[in-house]
């Protein structure tokens, strides 16, 4: 009968760790499941800025910048009259820690009244903000330069 006491022992022992083992291996798999979520996320609001620029949707852009960085109501000037032509993912978004990502595109635009094709290479920051469950654009909007002069009515 000793015997087999030792081995219940040995199998309470052995449960108790495979508990904790397993306990270990789900904890791992729900913080790697959080990064994924966040990635998504990213990939998400990333890929939304690019087709509101894309399209010409100047306003949902403003509304992707960070809280501390949003603009007045009113579109900049920099946007009357804009059209991007291209916009190319160069380095696609990086997270580099849990609350900050870049991501680097280059822009190809032009101005309705000269149509003379510009560039420019978009290095975005992204911040996650943990209380709206959200990634912000912190590096503002591209500064798109106005080449030539306007003809006529403005």
């Amino acid at each position: 009968m000793k015997r087999s006491g030792d081995r219940t022992g040995i199998r309470s022992a052995g449960r108790w760790v495979f508990a904790c083992v397993l306990a270990g291996v789900l904890a791992a798999g729900c913080a790697t499941t959080q990064k994924d979520r966040r990635a998504q996320g990213l990939d998400a609001a990333a890929n939304s800025y690019q087709a509101a620029l894309r399209w010409g949707d100047y306003a949902a852009a403003m509304a992707m910048l960070s809280p501390d960085r949003h603009l007045a109501d009113e579109l900049p000037d920099a946007f009357l009259d804009l059209r991007i032509t291209r916009y190319e993912i160069v380095r696609p978004p990086v997270i580099h820690t849990d609350d900050r990502a870049t991501q680097t595109a280059a822009i190809e635009y032009v101005y309705e009244y000269n149509q003379v094709v510009q560039r420019l290479t978009d290095r975005q920051e992204w911040h996650w903000d943990d209380a709206s469950k959200n990634w912000w654009l912190a590096s503002g909007l591209p500064d798109f330069a106005p080449g030539g002069s306007r003809s006529g009515g403005r």
